[in-house]
């Protein structure tokens, strides 16, 4: 009997060991905050080729606004690498460690702009000519700028400030007065000729040249 006894007290001192399981964290309290876009309005961009890398281009990121206290946020978007003519959608995800998330759309218009395929410096030779007294510079190596014009469609060629076409062209082979203009680029070459005259008296000059 005294041997039943014994484990039966030994039994029940073992179940009576208080519970050592350390009790658990509360979550921790998220203060309220919230998470904004400032989006950027529509916006239309030019570019000189057919496609182009948006590393190129500078365009823009919208500004968001967030006073989480528990990190940064992370944002996406749908920004294309390569940026093609047309109009382009583009949409920003941004979500923060607080749960909040925001949104922004925009559109962006990408238009090809062909003047761009003209720029630069062309280094070439005038030829001229002139009745009734010679031309006092016959040939003379020179080189004539092409930048852009604020114009639409139109190219500062040199001092002139002309209208050209797609195809390169300035299609109108006169810019009135005694002065008569034209040129069309070919083949990243320039080829310009004027003309100046009245009653007996005429000067021209042709321009070939080379994009450096």
């Amino acid at each position: 009997m005294l041997i039943v006894f014994s484990w039966i007290f030994i039994i029940a001192l073992a179940s009576c060991d208080p519970d050592t399981t350390p009790p658990s964290e509360p979550d921790p309290v998220v203060p309220p905050s919230s998470l904004t876009f400032k989006c950027r309005s529509d916006t239309t961009i030019y570019i000189g080729e057919p496609q182009i890398p948006i590393s190129e281009i500078e365009v823009e990121s919208p500004m968001v606004i967030s006073d989480c206290q528990m990190g940064q946020y992370v944002i996406n978007s749908n920004l294309p690498d390569v940026l093609t003519p047309g109009q382009h959608h583009i949409t920003y995800l941004a979500y923060d460690q607080c749960g909040n998330a925001a949104n922004c759309s925009y559109t962006l218009s990408v238009i090809y702009d062909y003047r761009w395929d003209y720029l630069g410096t062309y280094n070439g030779t005038y030829r001229c000519s002139s009745f009734p007294n010679p031309h006092p510079y016959p040939m003379r190596d020179t080189f004539v700028e092409v930048s852009l014009s604020l114009k639409p469609d139109h190219l500062f060629v040199g001092d002139d400030e002309v209208f050209v076409d797609s195809t390169g062209k300035f299609p109108y082979p006169s810019t009135g007065g005694y002065r008569f203009y034209g040129f069309h680029f070919e083949n990243d070459s320039l080829h310009r000729y004027q003309i100046w005259g009245v009653i007996n008296s005429q000067s021209s000059c042709y321009f070939h040249g080379k994009k450096e």
